[in-house]
């Protein structure tokens, strides 16, 4: 809820009780991986998340699923297999090395 605005108590309930609900079924689909609670802070960000998606419109069609979406901002940080990125990474290096060294 954003500050100083004075949240409804029904509403405050109808947002907390549908996203526990709608927390535990994206846990047990797995669109979820995991969900956090964090303390609160400068930042204002109560939560966050580890959630899988084929496509930005699939994940924005989650997010707007999510009862406090309207209350809520949200940040999105792409993920991605680190040992994946790593191999990829050091195969284009090689492929550079090798093309170098065909120009020198």
């Amino acid at each position: 809820f954003k500050p100083g605005i004075s949240p409804d108590p029904k509403m405050v309930l109808a947002i907390n009780e549908g996203a526990k609900e709608w927390i535990k079924a994206h846990l047990a689909d797995e669109s979820l991986d995991c969900c956090y609670n964090v303390l609160p802070n400068a930042t204002g960000y109560y939560g966050m998340a580890v959630s899988n998606a084929s496509s930005l419109e699939e994940l924005n069609a989650s997010l707007l699923s999510y009862p406090g979406y309207f209350v809520s901002d949200f940040e999105v940080y792409p993920m991605s297999d680190v040992m994946k990125v790593i191999d990829d990474t050091s195969a284009a290096t090689r492929k550079m090395m090798e093309m170098m060294g065909k120009q020198m």
